[in-house]
């Protein structure tokens, strides 16, 4: 895999985590409810429209005029566990953070 591919891949795969952390705490009184199973596409992202940004919209409907257009796949929440060089650098660096 190419540097340009693999750094494509990792901005994917953070663009979906922090998606799915959005939906997650978004109210399910703006509108549509989004559930695990939904596929949000160029064909309704008017329906989504309030939970994303205007470029994001863009994103999903024509991929900016770059890439394809974005489907993206909805599923449950699932915890994302720290792993322990993450927790010995925040631990180590907790007395810094607030100075």
């Amino acid at each position: 895999m190419s540097k340009k591919s693999a750094g494509r891949k990792m901005v994917l795969n953070v663009l979906v985590l922090m998606i799915g952390a959005f939906f997650a705490i978004q109210p399910a009184a703006w509108g549509i409810e989004v559930k695990a199973g939904d596929v949000i596409n160029s064909g309704n992202i008017e329906q989504y429209k309030e939970y994303f940004p205007m470029y994001m919209q863009r994103y999903i409907q024509d991929g900016w005029g770059q890439e394809a257009a974005v489907v993206i796949k909805v599923k449950n929440p699932e915890p994302v566990p720290l792993t322990k060089a993450y927790l010995e650098a925040s631990k180590q660096n907790m007395a810094t953070a607030c100075e």
